[in-house]
């Protein structure tokens, strides 16, 4: 994964990190981390998360997207989880009931409305 990310993306990748863990607080727990982070790395690391034909990579756009929703809306929880996977169950790298087993029924439901409006 170490190559995956350019210079500024990883320190893009780091901050949108902090800042979000931050927002959130207790909504974000170190179990709710740790598994968004084991499936983004896996997704990468089996090549589910390829940048788009502008470049731009996705891991680094979802974790923007997630950080501007947080700032501008509100911190959540589920909107925050589902924002980083869509894109890993859009890929199938991940099913939408994986998804409900691990976060829950909110999760996975927003999850497959991002799909069907980014379809």
């Amino acid at each position: 994964m170490n190559s995956y990310f350019r210079e500024e993306e990883r320190r893009n990748v780091a901050n949108y990190v902090r800042a979000l863990r931050t927002m959130l607080g207790d909504q974000f727990n170190t179990s709710d981390f740790h598994l968004v982070r084991n499936i983004i790395s896996d997704g990468v690391n089996n090549n589910f998360c390829k940048r788009d034909k502008y470049g731009i990579n996705p891991v680094e756009r979802c974790l923007s997207t997630a950080h501007l929703v947080s700032e501008l809306i509100a911190p959540d929880r589920n909107i925050t989880i589902a924002t980083l996977l869509y894109n890993f169950s859009r890929e199938q790298f991940v099913s939408t009931e994986q998804i409900r087993q691990s976060f829950g029924e909110d999760v996975a439901k927003l999850v497959q409305g991002l799909i069907n409006i980014s379809s």
